[in-house]
């Protein structure tokens, strides 16, 4: 099956394509938390192999998003929403805990800060995926017409 890449880039203009934002989101939550790493190391419940590979997976799902590919768009809502519901409970967590420490009350500032940043990519590519999936239907329902 081949693209159509016209038909794309009227979509781009004009529908519920949000991948460049999403993008956006993806590497300011990939670089915040790849700073971020080192400093909080002993602070982040998981693996630093595990924290690493989180950072890879943001990476890669930034990297893939595309308005052709809509299994890629739906990867992107997948990591969004992985992302946001880590970095949200280790927020509250932190929070419940009674933050003791600077380094722990800037830790839950960037997890928080980190769980509304994947918040606004989880709801603008869900718009996205959303969109990519009706005008599918659209598109497939409209070449089986003609």
């Amino acid at each position: 099956m081949d693209a159509d890449y016209t038909a794309a880039k009227k979509y781009l203009a004009k529908e519920h394509y949000y991948g460049r934002l999403v993008r956006k989101f993806f590497l300011f939550g990939g670089i915040v938390m790849l700073l971020s790493l080192p400093f909080f190391n002993d602070l982040i419940p998981a693996s630093p192999t595990f924290s690493l590979l989180a950072v890879v997976a943001v990476s890669l799902a930034a990297g893939l998003i595309n308005p052709l590919m809509r299994s890629a768009v739906l990867f992107n809502v997948l990591v969004s929403i992985a992302a946001l519901i880590i970095f949200e409970y280790e927020a509250i967590s932190l929070y419940a805990a009674i933050p003791s420490s600077d380094a722990e009350w800037l830790f839950f500032v960037i997890n928080q800060a980190l769980a509304l940043n994947f918040f606004l990519a989880t709801y603008y590519g869900t718009k996205s995926a959303r969109g990519l999936l009706v005008k599918g239907k659209f598109v497939d329902s409209e070449r089986s017409v003609s």
